[in-house]
């Protein structure tokens, strides 16, 4: 099986596609046509990859856990401090330009709760109620209940994928490629048939759930069944080369294929250029306050001094003010969460 490696280009990977998020809702933010790619949205794309990334390297990180209960700590130990300070810091911050100030604070405790039990409100009273793309303050959080649904999808899926194993190797690998299957199945079933099914539950509509799950089952897959020496950057072009080819539906169902395989081709690259050079992975805290900071500013320039500037611009603008913010959060809150997790390591030992 592949463990974790640092010499890879994960990290530059996770960087870019939180950008990506950030500069496709800067579009829609401004009430501009969002930016595509592979006939995706640019921050729906941006999405899948940090989705197709996580299986990856998530599934590697259960297969080292002592158990399940150790698993599912690591990770919600990693995803919860900065998810907390953030919604702290997003609501004492806000509440300064509210124009509802009599229901701000009853609006803020319902904001907190709701996102910290994975039940996501995206509005605070009175906060961007006149921005182009009104009243929603943090957009972002909506993949969270679906990133922690796959945390926990993965114990039985694995569970069940190591007691195969031990019977027969063939038998391991086709309960994966035969589960991945059936979710592509009922993806293009779902997206043929919008209305014909409400996976609508705790404010997550899961047919995301499903469309981003493929993408996370296709990063296990390859974990699972170490298809790392599959991974070729000059077959990823010829891949990308025949995938323009193909009919729309084809092309529909091949993408998350597609899209994971050109990915991680390049993560796995020998000798990586940017591992060398971009080592702490602040994705997250890029991640989780891009939306905020973007309509913040839009607030400030259009909507307070009524001053245009283009989404690509704005984009910009954003991106430097939440690369500050995103690298002081790594190095204040998850680094000493490592840290903490390091010393009690060797304090056991």
């Amino acid at each position: 099986m592949i463990e974790y490696m640092k010499n890879n280009n994960f990290t530059i990977i996770h960087i870019a596609a939180a950008f990506m998020v950030l500069m496709g809702h800067q579009f829609v933010l401004l009430g501009s046509a969002p930016l595509t790619l592979m006939g995706m949205d640019l921050h729906g794309l941006g999405v899948r990859v940090l989705f197709m990334v996580s299986g990856f390297l998530v599934s590697a990180s259960y297969m080292r856990s002592k158990n399940p209960a150790h698993f599912l700590w690591k990770r919600l130990s990693r995803l919860y401090p900065p998810l907390i300070v953030c919604l702290a810091l997003t609501i004492i911050v806000f509440s300064f330009i509210s124009n509802s100030p009599e229901y701000y604070w009853h609006s803020a405790k319902k904001y907190f709760i709701y996102n910290i039990t994975m039940r996501p409100i995206f509005d605070l009273a009175g906060v961007f109620s006149e921005n182009p793309y009104p009243s929603a303050v943090n957009g972002s959080l909506w993949t969270l209940p679906i990133e922690i649904a796959w945390y926990f999808a993965l114990i039985p899926v694995l569970g069940l994928f190591k007691i195969l194993k031990r019977y027969s190797d063939v038998v391991s690998r086709i309960f994966l490629v035969v589960l991945l299957c059936i979710m592509t199945a009922f993806d293009f079933w779902i997206t043929r048939n919008p209305e014909g099914i409400n996976l609508l539950y705790w404010n997550t509509d899961w047919k995301y759930g499903v469309i981003l799950g493929i993408y996370f089952m296709i990063g296990v897959t390859f974990q699972m069944m170490n298809l790392k020496k599959l991974c070729n950057m000059q077959i990823a072009v010829i891949v990308i080369l025949v995938y323009t080819c193909l009919a729309p539906d084809i092309k529909y169902i091949l993408t998350p294929y597609v899209v994971s395989y050109v990915v991680l081709s390049f993560a796995l690259v020998e000798n990586p250029l940017f591992a060398k050079y971009i080592k702490k992975d602040i994705c997250y805290g890029l991640y989780l306050y891009a939306f905020p900071v973007q309509q913040l500013l839009i607030y400030e320039i259009y909507v307070r001094n009524n001053t245009y500037v283009s989404p690509f611009m704005m984009g910009l603008i954003s991106a430097v003010i939440v690369l500050v913010i995103a690298v002081a959060e790594f190095y204040l809150i998850e680094e000493k969460i490592w840290l903490n997790r390091l010393k009690a390591k060797l304090n056991n030992r």
